[in-house]
């Protein structure tokens, strides 16, 4: 069921907030425009807002943890912002063709025919809006890769330092940080998919298989030791993890 917006955790992954304003924006636009243009553009434009949000909230959904998995997070996120850019395209129609009669454009509750000045100022607030919340999501996603391959490099130098210590048998560290970090992802899966209450199970669930190393942030804190300035910087585990405990509570 639906929660309303005042009782509901705000996702930590800033691109899925910004597709859902984009499309709680649009649609508001949308219900304020007069019958005569509601008919021309509100039909299609619904719907390209409607496919950003969906296919963004179907990437965050899925957790990259292997390839297949990258490949159908890719994809969701293409084709979201594909359909971004087409309703950039299609609000920009519209507002041109709206502003050569803005005083047409817009009713007000009562149905009267909103003012030109008014219905110019609800165009240019439109328009900058639009504008910001377009160049919100474009930045996040250029963070969100940036961060998704420092995670990759990470995960991958430690399974082949796990290969490494399985052939040598004698790095049990490597495999204690390989754990630490699928307990990570595990965390931040559930986090992210809103299963607060299990994330805090698993979160305690890895406190205990590590207590013995030093705990989560112990182990985590080795893993980022190991790091260079640069990748730590793109992706820090161990901040990762704090962050994830203090927004759970």
């Amino acid at each position: 069921m639906s929660v309303l917006k005042e009782k509901r955790t705000v996702s930590k992954a800033e691109y899925v907030n910004t597709a859902n304003q984009i499309y709680v924006e649009t649609v508001g636009f949308l219900t304020r425009l007069s019958a005569r243009y509601s008919r021309l553009i509100a039909e299609g434009t619904a719907q390209l807002a409607g496919e950003v949000m969906d296919h963004t909230e179907k990437a965050n959904k899925i957790y990259p943890s292997d390839e297949q998995r990258k490949a159908q997070r890719k994809a969701h996120l293409l084709e979201a912002l594909a359909s971004l850019s087409a309703l950039d395209v299609r609000l920009t129609h519209a507002y041109l063709v709206m502003y050569q009669n803005p005083q047409g454009c817009f009713t007000a509750p009562s149905g009267k025919t909103v003012p030109p000045k008014e219905a110019m100022d609800k165009l240019e607030q439109t328009s900058d809006s639009a504008t910001q919340s377009l160049e919100n999501i474009l930045q996040e996603n250029e963070t969100l890769k940036v961060e998704n391959e420092a995670l990759s490099q990470q995960v991958a130098q430690l399974q082949e330092a796990l290969e490494d210590a399985e052939s040598a048998s004698d790095d049990e560290a490597a495999l204690v940080q390989l754990e630490a970090l699928c307990y990570l992802n595990q965390v931040r899966a559930l986090y992210n998919d809103g299963r607060y209450s299990d994330a805090r199970d698993a979160a305690a669930a890895a406190e205990a298989a590590l207590a013995g190393a030093g705990g989560m942030e112990g182990v985590l804190s080795t893993v980022a030791d190991g790091l260079t300035g640069q990748q730590r910087q793109d992706y820090n585990p161990l901040e990762a993890y704090q962050s994830l405990m203090e927004w759970l509570g």
